[in-house]
């Protein structure tokens, strides 16, 4: 019993949880379209930074394709809907869909590290957009899908939108964070410190690593498919390696193999730029890359844990 009340105080007591219900509050005060639907677009790339965590930051496979994951969860869905197959399906299905190519994809690549792994994700993203992009019978080439439905029995208003997203990122981080605090999680780790030391142990480092690659495609894909009957509209530069390279960004900055550290950088850095958008549409781009230079340059392990400990440090001295 009482490490079930030690668990339980873990787990309301962690910063995420706060995050969520902060994120819950925010249509009670925020009224503008144009702002919740910047919320939304910010949790759709908080599931992809926590996801891309999940698979580099944990168990230290480092990919440059996320967003190829993200693209084949959205046409899928986006594809199937058009065809008359419901919303909720057709999401579940470009979900499975885009987690079945990243197994795919996983077995080729478990044996490579390093740049060799980078390199034939980037291939893999590239390939998919490309696709995306030229097979003009199925996904209209440049012009994109439109039309897609939304989702059914949901009203199609930014708010009920809003807390559709908010409960699948609420869901993916509880997904990541019982992932990574259990046995799986422990072998995650042991891969990503010492691949050679793990495998001498008796892990099994090819079934683990598939495994990583399988849940974060699946949450890419996920999203991708969320934002297609959001939007209604999709277009192949949701596979473009510039979503990739923002995923990435966003989960370094807020800090490798911590899950909370990039699903809070996520929303940081899709909500700035929008409040200084007037003064120059490419100053995202800029504010990211120059808040990546910083970051690498005096605190490469990420914003988030460097000031983790002063929070645990006012949990400590709050009465109990």
């Amino acid at each position: 019993m009482d490490a079930i009340k030690v668990r339980f105080k873990s787990l309301y007591t962690h910063p995420a949880v706060y995050l969520v219900i902060f994120l819950s509050l925010v249509p009670i005060f925020l009224h503008s379209p144009y702002w919740l639907h910047v919320m939304i677009m910010a949790g759709l790339y908080s599931i992809l930074a926590v996801s891309w965590d999940l698979l580099a930051g944990y168990c230290g496979q480092v990919s440059f394709g996320h967003a190829g994951f993200y693209g084949i969860g959205a046409y899928v869905s986006a594809l199937s809907a058009i065809g008359g197959i419901s919303p909720w399906l057709s999401l579940l299905l470009g979900s499975l869909t885009a987690m079945t190519i990243g197994v795919l994809i996983a077995l080729p690549c478990a044996r490579l590290r390093g740049p060799y792994l980078a390199v034939a994700t980037i291939g893999f993203g590239e390939i998919t957009y490309l696709i995306l992009l030229n097979w003009v019978e199925v996904t209209r080439g440049s012009l994109g899908l439109g039309g897609i439905p939304p989702f059914s029995w949901v009203p199609y208003t930014k708010v009920s939108y809003y807390y559709l997203m908010l409960s699948f990122f609420s869901l993916t981080l509880f997904i990541a964070y019982r992932t990574v605090n259990s046995t799986i999680g422990l072998r995650f780790r042991a891969i990503r410190d010492d691949e050679l030391l793990a495998s001498v142990m008796g892990i099994n480092t090819l079934l683990y690593k598939v495994l990583a690659f399988a849940i974060s495609s699946f949450f890419a894909g996920l999203a991708g498919g969320f934002s297609g009957h959001f939007i209604t509209v999709i277009a192949p530069e949701t596979a473009h390696i510039s979503v990739t390279a923002t995923v990435v960004a966003m989960a370094v900055i807020g800090g490798r193999g911590t899950i909370f550290g990039p699903a809070v950088a996520a929303f940081g850095l899709m909500i700035a730029p929008e409040l200084l958008r007037e003064i120059s549409p490419y100053l995202r781009i800029f504010l990211i890359g120059l808040l990546l230079i910083v970051v690498m340059k005096f605190t490469p392990e990420g914003i988030v844990p460097r000031l983790y400990p002063i929070y645990k440090s006012y949990r400590s001295q709050s009465p109990k």
